[in-house]
């Protein structure tokens, strides 16, 4: 039996991700967003969304380009802070003891000490009440070299496993872990399968 708790979003853990964006007089902000995903393969999108009063909305209505960086379990404190701290009021970037790169694709700064980042051009845009929804072209993936592992066919991938990124539980305000592998995709279910 289940328990109905009406019209609520803490049904479901979400990725945390920290959104680097310039303002008009191109000065670095970041800002973490829980409510984010990968959208779209073809053209490959992401999908965030941030309160339209946020110093972050104004960023990136006027530059319509930013990063999405993936920090690893070792920024936590970094990330939180960079959620409760203001981009208007503050220096977050350097309060967090953060350094910055320019993007090389897009108009927009990449926090050099998260190991995962997707620079962003403005694809589509929704606003769903004090929330604007963004859908982010993702114009290149970058990922620290001591990130990576050896894939069979002799490519590299994502060690995840090195990153440990992690998850926002609404439910009970904590940050979780996400990393750890379960089972194979598109194999796990194979013996269930009729035809």
């Amino acid at each position: 039996m289940k328990t109905d708790f009406g019209p609520k979003t803490t049904g479901l853990p979400t990725p945390i991700v920290v959104i680097g964006s310039y303002d008009d007089k191109d000065r670095p902000n970041a800002m973490t967003a829980a409510w984010a995903g990968i959208c779209a393969s073809v053209p490959p999108c992401i999908m965030v969304c941030i309160n339209e009063n946020h110093q972050t909305a104004a960023n990136i209505r006027h530059s319509n380009e930013f990063t999405v960086h993936v920090p690893g379990s070792d920024q936590v404190a970094a990330t939180d802070y960079y959620g409760i701290a203001s981009g208007k009021t503050e220096d977050k970037i350097a309060s967090a003891g953060h350094t910055i790169s320019p993007a090389t694709h897009v108009h927009a700064p990449i926090i050099n000490e998260f190991p995962i980042v997707m620079e962003c051009r403005v694809y589509s845009r929704l606003q769903i009440g004090p929330g604007m929804v963004l859908i982010g072209e993702i114009i290149n993936l970058a990922v620290d070299k001591t990130c990576l592992k050896p894939t069979e066919n002799g490519q590299e991938t994502i060690d995840f496993a090195k990153i440990a990124p992690f998850a926002f539980n609404q439910a009970d305000r904590t940050y979780n872990a996400i990393a750890t592998p379960i089972a194979s995709a598109w194999n796990a279910g194979l013996s269930l399968k009729k035809t």
